[in-house]
Protein backbone atom coordinates (compact mmCIF):
# COMPACT_ATOMS: atom_id res chain seq x y z
CA UNK A 1 0.00 0.00 0.00
CA UNK A 2 1.42 3.14 -1.27
CA UNK A 3 2.26 6.14 1.83
CA UNK A 4 0.51 8.58 0.02
CA UNK A 5 -2.97 6.22 -0.13
CA UNK A 6 -3.02 6.53 3.22
CA UNK A 7 -2.19 10.17 3.79
CA UNK A 8 -5.03 10.92 0.80
CA UNK A 9 -7.87 8.58 2.89
CA UNK A 10 -8.02 6.14 0.64
CA UNK A 11 -7.42 3.72 2.69
CA UNK A 12 -7.51 4.17 7.00
CA UNK A 13 -4.95 1.66 8.51
CA UNK A 14 -5.51 -0.04 12.19
CA UNK A 15 -5.00 3.57 13.80
CA UNK A 16 -8.11 4.49 12.71
CA UNK A 17 -9.99 1.04 12.88
CA UNK A 18 -11.78 0.93 9.94
CA UNK A 19 -11.09 0.61 6.32
CA UNK A 20 -13.30 2.22 4.03
CA UNK A 21 -15.89 3.52 6.53
CA UNK A 22 -16.34 -0.91 7.44
CA UNK A 23 -14.72 -2.80 10.32
CA UNK A 24 -12.98 -5.58 9.06
CA UNK A 25 -11.79 -8.65 11.36
CA UNK A 26 -8.64 -9.36 8.46
CA UNK A 27 -7.08 -7.02 6.05
CA UNK A 28 -4.40 -7.45 3.70
CA UNK A 29 -1.51 -4.21 3.00
CA UNK A 30 0.36 -5.03 -0.47
CA UNK A 31 4.07 -5.14 -0.37
CA UNK A 32 4.30 -5.43 -3.70
CA UNK A 33 6.37 -2.66 -5.70
CA UNK A 34 3.92 0.09 -7.48
CA UNK A 35 2.94 -1.07 -11.25
CA UNK A 36 2.51 0.25 -13.92
CA UNK A 37 -0.48 0.91 -16.09
CA UNK A 38 1.59 -0.69 -18.77
CA UNK A 39 1.54 -3.70 -16.18
CA UNK A 40 -2.01 -3.69 -15.76
CA UNK A 41 -3.05 -3.73 -18.86
CA UNK A 42 -0.43 -6.79 -20.06
CA UNK A 43 -2.02 -8.65 -17.10
CA UNK A 44 -5.69 -8.02 -18.18
CA UNK A 45 -4.89 -8.64 -22.40
CA UNK A 46 -3.10 -12.28 -21.54
CA UNK A 47 -6.71 -13.28 -19.61
CA UNK A 48 -8.88 -11.64 -22.37
CA UNK A 49 -6.95 -13.79 -24.80
CA UNK A 50 -7.54 -16.50 -23.15
CA UNK A 51 -9.63 -19.56 -24.75
CA UNK A 52 -11.20 -22.83 -23.49
CA UNK A 53 -13.79 -25.27 -24.61
CA UNK A 54 -15.19 -24.92 -20.92
CA UNK A 55 -17.35 -22.61 -19.03
CA UNK A 56 -15.04 -19.51 -18.04
CA UNK A 57 -14.64 -16.23 -16.59
CA UNK A 58 -12.81 -13.47 -15.56
CA UNK A 59 -11.93 -11.51 -13.31
CA UNK A 60 -9.41 -8.69 -12.20
CA UNK A 61 -8.77 -8.55 -8.36
CA UNK A 62 -9.98 -5.56 -6.77
CA UNK A 63 -9.32 -4.64 -3.05
CA UNK A 64 -12.76 -6.15 -2.24
CA UNK A 65 -11.54 -9.75 -3.27
CA UNK A 66 -7.84 -9.68 -2.12
CA UNK A 67 -7.63 -7.02 0.69
CA UNK A 68 -10.31 -6.39 2.80
CA UNK A 69 -13.91 -8.53 1.76
CA UNK A 70 -12.41 -11.23 0.07
CA UNK A 71 -15.43 -12.53 -2.01
CA UNK A 72 -15.61 -12.80 -5.56
CA UNK A 73 -19.08 -11.89 -7.19
CA UNK A 74 -19.68 -14.70 -10.67
CA UNK A 75 -21.15 -12.92 -13.05
CA UNK A 76 -25.04 -12.46 -13.45
CA UNK A 77 -25.56 -13.68 -16.85
CA UNK A 78 -22.47 -16.40 -16.56
CA UNK A 79 -24.23 -18.23 -13.49
CA UNK A 80 -27.39 -19.09 -14.61
CA UNK A 81 -25.86 -20.89 -17.27
CA UNK A 82 -23.42 -22.93 -15.86
CA UNK A 83 -24.20 -23.35 -12.27
CA UNK A 84 -26.96 -25.31 -10.48
CA UNK A 85 -30.09 -23.66 -9.97
CA UNK A 86 -30.21 -23.37 -5.93
CA UNK A 87 -31.24 -21.65 -3.11
CA UNK A 88 -28.83 -22.45 -0.87
CA UNK A 89 -25.00 -22.17 -0.76
CA UNK A 90 -23.02 -25.06 -2.54
CA UNK A 91 -19.38 -26.35 -1.20
CA UNK A 92 -17.05 -26.07 -4.19
CA UNK A 93 -13.14 -25.99 -4.25
CA UNK A 94 -10.31 -24.04 -6.26
CA UNK A 95 -7.61 -25.08 -8.25
CA UNK A 96 -4.38 -23.23 -9.44
CA UNK A 97 -2.75 -25.34 -11.86
CA UNK A 98 0.01 -27.19 -12.10
CA UNK A 99 -0.93 -27.11 -8.38
CA UNK A 100 -3.22 -29.97 -7.57
CA UNK A 101 -3.71 -28.68 -4.28
CA UNK A 102 -7.43 -28.27 -3.54
CA UNK A 103 -9.18 -25.24 -1.58
CA UNK A 104 -12.90 -25.66 -0.58
CA UNK A 105 -14.92 -22.96 -0.81
CA UNK A 106 -18.40 -21.57 -0.45
CA UNK A 107 -20.82 -20.72 -3.34
CA UNK A 108 -23.54 -18.39 -2.49
CA UNK A 109 -26.44 -19.11 -4.03
CA UNK A 110 -28.52 -17.01 -2.16
CA UNK A 111 -26.32 -13.84 -3.19
CA UNK A 112 -27.79 -12.06 -6.15
CA UNK A 113 -25.58 -12.66 -8.15
CA UNK A 114 -23.97 -15.31 -6.18
CA UNK A 115 -20.37 -15.23 -5.04
CA UNK A 116 -17.63 -17.23 -4.16
CA UNK A 117 -17.08 -16.43 -0.14
CA UNK A 118 -15.70 -18.72 2.64
CA UNK A 119 -12.81 -20.04 1.92
CA UNK A 120 -11.52 -17.22 -0.66
CA UNK A 121 -9.35 -15.43 2.10
CA UNK A 122 -7.19 -19.00 2.23
CA UNK A 123 -6.97 -19.12 -1.41
CA UNK A 124 -5.84 -15.73 -1.58
CA UNK A 125 -2.93 -16.22 0.50
CA UNK A 126 -1.47 -19.21 -0.41
CA UNK A 127 -1.79 -17.63 -3.62
CA UNK A 128 -0.33 -14.55 -3.32
CA UNK A 129 -3.02 -13.01 -5.25
CA UNK A 130 -2.92 -8.69 -5.21
CA UNK A 131 -4.95 -6.42 -6.71
CA UNK A 132 -4.76 -5.93 -10.33
CA UNK A 133 -3.81 -9.59 -11.00
CA UNK A 134 -6.31 -10.97 -13.70
CA UNK A 135 -7.91 -14.79 -12.78
CA UNK A 136 -9.70 -16.69 -14.84
CA UNK A 137 -12.29 -19.04 -13.20
CA UNK A 138 -12.47 -22.34 -15.52
CA UNK A 139 -15.02 -24.59 -14.39
CA UNK A 140 -13.29 -27.81 -15.05
CA UNK A 141 -15.56 -30.32 -12.92
CA UNK A 142 -19.74 -30.27 -11.88
CA UNK A 143 -22.40 -27.24 -12.67
CA UNK A 144 -25.76 -26.71 -14.41
CA UNK A 145 -26.63 -30.55 -14.61
CA UNK A 146 -24.10 -32.45 -13.24
CA UNK A 147 -23.84 -34.29 -10.01
CA UNK A 148 -19.86 -33.87 -9.44
CA UNK A 149 -18.79 -31.36 -6.97
CA UNK A 150 -17.60 -28.03 -8.42
CA UNK A 151 -14.44 -27.47 -9.25
CA UNK A 152 -13.14 -23.95 -10.21
CA UNK A 153 -9.46 -23.91 -11.73
CA UNK A 154 -7.99 -20.61 -11.32
CA UNK A 155 -5.77 -19.52 -13.83
CA UNK A 156 -3.33 -16.22 -12.43
CA UNK A 157 -2.40 -13.69 -14.80
CA UNK A 158 0.18 -11.71 -12.10
CA UNK A 159 0.53 -8.16 -12.85
CA UNK A 160 4.23 -8.83 -11.07
CA UNK A 161 5.98 -11.69 -11.37
CA UNK A 162 7.88 -11.66 -8.23
CA UNK A 163 5.32 -12.46 -5.67
CA UNK A 164 5.95 -10.47 -1.93
CA UNK A 165 3.50 -11.70 0.84
CA UNK A 166 1.31 -8.77 1.86
CA UNK A 167 1.20 -8.03 5.30
CA UNK A 168 -2.17 -9.23 7.49
CA UNK A 169 -3.43 -7.08 9.86
CA UNK A 170 -6.43 -7.79 12.33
Amino acid sequence: MEEAQIKTGQFQGPSSGSLDKKNYAVYLISNRREVSEEEKKRAFQSAVCYTSSRPNFFKVMKATNVQKYFAVIIPKTWAPKHLPNSTSDLDAQLRAPPNKKLWPVVLKMKSTPPKLAKGWYKFVMDNNLEKDDACIFELSQGGKGKKESIIFDVLIHRVVNDVVSPTRVN
